[in-house]
């Protein structure tokens, strides 16, 4: 397995949202791996700790170069429709390893034709940078948010806003980055207990059932009753 400051899948062109009415489709490139057979991208709900919890799947195309840029797509009627969960997609090597995480992600019903983009780099794999680039999205949405209710107050004169108001939108700020800061914590706890699933099956012995099996078919020979000779005049 790659080290967690390098994965060896890279998604590209993650959004912050989906629509579960479209097909969805999920681009990523190789970073100096091949895709081996059983090699699976799956979705989950972010804070799943086992590789089984996945919702749906598509194999993992094999047999491609690595320099282009390859990509699976999810039937829309797979998707899930709850718009208030968060999902991210992962790519599960044969192993059940994790070689590759995209950027957390919501579904929605309708989603605004203008989107925002984003790339996981390579050093954004560890899963403390992932949760940091969700706080970054989370931030991004509050910003945005802000300008709106600003856009929509001002005058046309475009009056500036007082400090009373400035310091009351100041404290809102702190108080929503303080929840968030509690939901990341939490996120991370959820997290670690993913990834020590994922090290248990990893290092899981399969049982030695055939010596098992040889242990448990000994006889004590010599409590056998004796066999009588064989009678000779017939």
């Amino acid at each position: 397995m790659v080290s967690n400051k390098e994965s060896a899948v890279i998604f590209v062109d993650i959004e912050e949202t989906y629509s579960y009415n479209e097909d969805l489709v999920c681009k990523f490139v190789l970073n100096h791996y091949t895709p081996q057979e059983g090699d699976r991208i799956a979705l989950y709900r972010l804070g799943w700790k086992s590789v089984r919890d996945y919702i749906v799947f598509e194999w993992a195309p094999i047999g491609l170069p690595e320099t282009i840029e390859h990509h699976v797509v999810f039937e829309k009627h797979y998707l899930p429709r709850n718009e208030s969960e968060i999902y991210q997609i992962c790519y599960i090597s044969s192993e059940n390893i994790l070689h590759g995480a995209t950027i957390p992600f919501q579904f929605q019903e309708e989603v605004s034709k203008k989107h925002i983009f984003y790339t996981c780099s390579s050093s954004e794999f560890e899963s403390p940078l992932i949760l940091s680039s969700f706080e970054n999205i989370m931030k991004i949405r509050q910003s945005r948010k802000e300008r709106e209710r600003n856009s929509a107050n001002s005058t046309p004169s475009k009056r500036s806003i007082g400090s009373n108001e400035s310091l009351n939108l100041h404290n809102s700020c702190e108080k929503q980055i303080a929840a968030l800061k509690l939901e990341i914590e939490e996120l991370q706890k959820k997290l670690m207990l993913q990834q020590n699933e994922l090290n248990r099956l990893k290092t899981k012995k399969k049982p030695q059932n055939e010596s098992i099996f040889i242990k448990d078919s000994k006889y004590e020979l010599g409590e056998l009753d004796p066999i009588p000779p064989f009678p000779l005049n017939i």
